[in-house]
């Protein structure tokens, strides 16, 4: 749709007068000079003085703006090239700077979705108390409709001091069948609820694992404030390989 309209632009320029000589310039001269016999000979010579002056100016100034293209040659058609190019390489220069229609937010979330469905494990991110970010293999749970997500493990971890210290995490997921990922940033808690620790435990989560049940079990809960990622469709910027993100309220 913007090449045809940048095409338009072009044959406009075309219409522009003194860009046609030969046969061209001929046809309008034998229109014109049917209406000029009926003023007579004195008329008609100076109307026909006035029209080659303006004919002949037509021609030398569509010849110089041929000059600015070399290599251009046509005996019935000198078009100015260079006001032709001018005028493509502006009209593609403004389709190129018009912005993107945004992502919906909702297209994005199923395509990260997508992507957590296909990952088994997931990483989870934390920040020590020296500010080194420490990461290591977590099996999640599903994130729910809010992308909340939340971590089972053992009160005595190192991950559950570091939250304590810093609450801002990283669950990263990878899908290699993808060539995908997704990084949710949030700021995690420790729930330790024991109806809700009994609501949420899972068959994986065995007495091998807690033996102490429920005292052993420690839920972390991961409260999402952005998503980013490389998904489906959506492969980042071409340039800064920046991913496509959707904040959470």
């Amino acid at each position: 749709m913007f090449v045809g309209a940048a095409l338009q632009n072009l044959f406009s320029v075309l219409s522009v007068p003194g860009t046609f000589e030969g046969l061209d310039y001929n046809q309008r001269r034998l229109q014109r000079r049917e209406p000029e016999k009926q003023a007579g000979p004195v008329s008609l010579r100076r109307q026909d003085l006035n029209f080659r002056k303006i004919y002949y100016q037509s021609v030398r100034r569509a010849e110089l703006m041929g000059k600015q293209s070399a290599g251009f040659k046509c005996d019935r058609f000198k078009p100015p090239l260079g006001l032709l190019l001018g005028v493509l390489v502006f009209s593609l220069s403004s389709v190129a700077s018009e912005p993107q229609d945004t992502p919906n937010t909702e297209t994005v979330l199923q395509a990260a979705r997508q992507v957590v469905q296909d990952t088994s494990f997931a990483t989870l991110i934390t920040i020590d108390q020296t500010g080194q970010p420490k990461a290591r293999t977590v099996d999640a749970f599903a994130p729910g409709a809010d992308w909340v997500v939340w971590i089972a493990t053992r009160p005595s971890s190192r991950k559950v001091t570091e939250i304590t210290q810093t609450p801002q995490v990283t669950v990263h997921y990878y899908s290699d069948a993808l060539k995908s990922y997704v990084s949710l940033m949030g700021e995690a808690s420790l729930v330790s609820e024991i109806a809700i620790k009994k609501r949420m435990r899972r068959s994986q989560d065995s007495k091998k694992l807690y033996p102490n049940f429920p005292d052993d079990y420690q839920l972390i809960r991961i409260q999402p404030t952005r998503l980013e990622g490389i998904l489906p469709g959506f492969r980042g910027h071409p340039k800064t390989w920046e991913p496509i993100g959707v904040n959470f309220p």
